[in-house]
């Protein structure tokens, strides 16, 4: 049974997905939280990341934030953490990776001088799709020289939500902006990262297709 009429793929999960099945059915209610934290962490057990940070974590927090991750996290990582500013110890950004190497390319990637470069990098190393970030970089540099700011950006990406369950905003399984709802490689780090949450979450497919 392809996934929906509209984008004619094969998914795992369309026997419960109500747009496949034409059906009016709604979600179960949800048995837990899951948020983007959780999201994150179930896309690098996935493989679809190799890095993840928490940003502008409180000083008074950070011991708490590494045991929380660390406690989530089944595949092996590497950790750090160091000032949001140099000079300010008020706040810290944590950095989980895969390997070293990788923290060392991470940090490394986050100073680059070009905007479109550093999004190039760290995009690559967060999973998200090549089709998907040249998007990105070719909405978000608007006129030449020109780098739009977030705002601006999320403005220019509406929601897609209402076209796939699998990207609906109330359970995030991916942190990209999709360069459409019918990305087949979105919709496949979508299906790998609710395969993985699952084993945490087992009442999160319930809660975003609906109990067949």
């Amino acid at each position: 049974m392809p996934y929906c009429a509209k984008f004619s793929r094969d998914c795992g999960y369309s026997a419960r997905c109500p747009v496949a099945r034409g059906s009016a059915a709604n979600p179960t209610s949800a048995g837990g939280e899951f948020g983007e934290r959780e999201s994150t962490v179930a896309q690098y057990d996935a493989g679809v990341r190799k890095v993840f940070k928490w940003d502008d974590v409180p000083a008074g927090d950070l011991a708490e934030t590494l045991a929380w991750t660390r406690a989530r996290l089944r595949r092996p990582s590497v950790a750090g953490h160091f000032t949001k500013t140099p000079g300010d110890d008020s706040k810290a950004v944590v950095v989980f990776a895969t390997d070293a190497a990788v923290f060392r390319t991470h940090l490394m990637a986050e100073h680059l001088p070009s905007d479109m470069a550093r999004v190039r990098a760290i995009g690559t190393m967060f999973g998200y799709p090549e089709c998907c970030r040249e998007h990105y970089v070719r909405v978000a540099s608007g006129e030449p020289g020109e780098w739009r700011d977030t705002e601006k950006v999320d403005r220019l990406f509406p929601p897609i939500g209402s076209e796939c369950p699998l990207l609906g905003d109330r359970y995030p399984l991916v942190a990209h902006y999709p360069c459409s709802p019918s990305c087949p490689r979105t919709l496949a780090i979508a299906e790998a990262v609710l395969h993985s949450a699952a084993k945490s979450h087992p009442w999160l497919p319930g809660a975003i297709f609906g109990d067949a």
